[in-house]
């Protein structure tokens, strides 16, 4: 299940345009990672469906300027991540014993002398019939025995299939009785506005106009054959009008130029696409009808089940 999720954010990102997610340096992040806040302060990543948090999150967990910034905090640093993923229901891949199981999974491949230790552990009661409350134990143990610190990425929290409410306590006791360091993501859910609004943290479409600018000159540069009668779009206006439109929606910019190139219009002013851009659906139900309608049936039905994984 793991894989088929991070294979799925990895096709995301072919749609985002190199770079896009530079802003994030700038932002309250950069001193978090950086321990700017003290310690056993958790950072939450909250966004809208198709903002783009998931591909945020793995290019955080990926990208060499997060392990940069860290070998200056701890050159011995180690970095683990889970994605919550509700087709998995209330299996390991979608519950708080398969966040901990999955951690010490990670730990180990790391830190090969690590599963010796946790080995001697293992002995009376298998790591697979402990409890939660063992297994926080058990995880604690094996971050300390770690030789630097550790930071943690969970992203789709509002994917978990059991109660909000007790999977925040589950983070907040995580956070408390174990030294690691953990990053948040999820949608912006009334019971995690309300828990997390005390933490350092930002909302994705605040800081998404960078980065839907940057697709949308990357997608209509990529697409210059197929426009070579369409000078208008091009012009800085109408990329401004899909700015807009979007509201931040990553996944609303992709629609809207994909819309466009869909039209293929020929000689228009850039007012007429920018009226064109502007009569667009703003609902993403509205906007996925009219993504399927321009599909052949074997292929609406796969594109169904992207769009419904993406948000």
């Amino acid at each position: 299940m793991m894989n088929t999720r991070e294979d799925q954010i990895d096709s995301q990102k072919k749609g985002v345009a190199p770079q896009s997610f530079d802003w994030v340096w700038s932002t309250t992040f950069r001193k978090w990672l950086v321990g700017s806040f003290g310690s056993s302060v958790p950072f939450w990543i909250a966004g809208k469906p198709g903002s783009g948090k998931s591909t945020l999150m793995k290019y955080l967990v990926d990208n060499k300027k997060t392990r940069q910034l860290l070998t200056k905090v701890d050159k011995n640093f180690s970095i683990i991540s889970f994605f919550f993923d509700y087709r998995a229901g209330e299996s390991t891949a979608n519950n708080c014993i398969g966040v901990l199981k999955m951690f010490m999974k990670q730990l180990c491949d790391l830190n090969p002398k690590l599963e010796v230790n946790l080995a001697s552990e293992n002995v009376k009661t298998p790591i697979g019939k402990m409890s939660e409350v063992r297994l926080i134990k058990l995880f604690a143990k094996a971050l300390r025995s770690t030789i630097g610190q550790t930071w943690a990425f969970i992203d789709g929290l509002d994917e978990y299939s059991g109660d909000y409410t007790e999977l925040v306590l589950f983070f907040q006791e995580l956070q408390s009785q174990t030294p690691i360091n953990l990053c948040l993501a999820s949608r912006p859910e009334a019971v995690f506005q309300s828990r997390f609004k005390e933490y350092p943290h930002f909302v994705m479409q605040d800081y998404n106009h960078k980065s839907i600018r940057a697709y949308c000159t990357y997608a209509i540069q990529a697409a210059q054959d197929q426009l070579m009668n369409c000078e208008a779009l091009r012009n800085p206006q109408v990329r401004e009008a899909i700015v807009q439109k979007a509201q931040g929606v990553i996944i609303r910019a992709r629609f809207a130029v994909d819309t466009l190139l869909h039209e293929n219009p020929h000689d228009v002013s850039a007012a007429t696409l920018e009226a064109f851009i502007d009569r667009l659906p703003e609902d993403l139900e509205q906007m996925y009808t009219g993504t399927l309608k321009r599909l052949s049936q074997n292929m609406a039905s796969k594109a169904a089940l992207i769009l419904y994984l993406i948000t």
